[in-house]
């Protein structure tokens, strides 16, 4: 299958994507700390059914950083589409991915056809405890430039240790987790969140699918039930036997529930 790749002109920065496929246009957002490449085992089996974009946010992978300037959650996702001229697109977002793309779904309902949220992290949602203490030490980690030691650190936390079980994955995430410019961690954050979606979920129009991660962090299963109680057309699916990164740990069921979920949302439209 044919793959197109490029490198978009973004508020300073420059937004590197990849797409494939025709049909339904479908939106890949990835997590903190990795790239584009956590969608590997997604991306071109949804290709075969979908029109599937993939791009690695500003201040990760290919992308370039976000050189002191902070973009809009929405602004390269919405450059993206106007390159592509894709009018509205299904967005598919896991942890981070997931704030970018309800901030999105928020402040543009017009350009988006469904939501599909994955082990989600939400804006105005406070990191407490134990992952709180964990982006703490990051951070002094990282400004004795021991970076070494903070990839260790994620690489063995809650969040991502339980991959282990799945051995093609969790090697998948080494390198991309390794790869990762710590600097932009150190600089501050790569976008605005503004206002947080948090108090305004009952605003989202999109259908939306939850997707959560069984043995995920307790956190994100908070966050999903809070999101199906507010967002008044959304359903939820839980993974079994699969944590944070569901969509690397058991890709083929993963690619199943967006399958169906997407076609059941256009059977419901026509």
């Amino acid at each position: 299958m044919d793959i197109e790749s490029g490198y978009l002109p973004v508020d300073g920065t420059q937004i590197y994507y990849e797409t494939a496929g025709q049909g339904e246009p479908l939106v890949l957002l990835h997590g903190n700390m990795l790239d584009g490449r956590m969608w590997d085992f997604n991306f071109l089996p949804l290709a075969r059914h979908f029109r599937v974009i993939r791009y690695d946010q500003r201040g990760y992978g290919k992308s370039g950083a976000p050189n002191g300037r902070l973009g809009a959650a929405d602004g390269d996702l919405l450059a993206l589409l106007d390159h592509l001229h894709i009018p509205s697109a299904n967005l598919c977002g896991s942890s981070m991915g997931g704030v970018v793309a309800t901030h999105f779904a928020f402040r543009h309902p017009e350009r988006t056809a469904g939501l599909i949220l994955v082990n989600t992290d939400l804006s105005g949602f406070a990191a407490t405890g134990d992952l709180a203490d964990a982006i703490l030490e990051t951070r002094l980690l990282l400004e004795k430039a021991d970076t070494a030691r903070a990839v260790r650190l994620w690489l063995g936390h809650p969040l991502l240790l339980p991959t282990q079980r799945y051995p093609k994955a969790y090697e998948h995430i080494q390198k991309i987790v390794a790869d990762y410019n710590w600097e932009n961690w150190l600089a501050g954050k790569s976008y605005l969140i503004t206002p947080p979606v948090l108090k305004r979920l009952g605003e989202i129009q999109a259908r939306t699918l939850v997707i959560t991660g069984e043995n995920d962090l307790p956190r994100f299963a908070a966050i999903a039930e809070l999101l199906c109680r507010k967002i008044p057309r959304s359903q939820r699916q839980i993974m079994a036997d699969t944590a944070h990164l569901s969509c690397l740990e058991k890709p083929e069921d993963f690619n199943e529930l967006v399958i169906q979920f997407l076609r059941s949302k256009l059977t419901a439209i026509h």
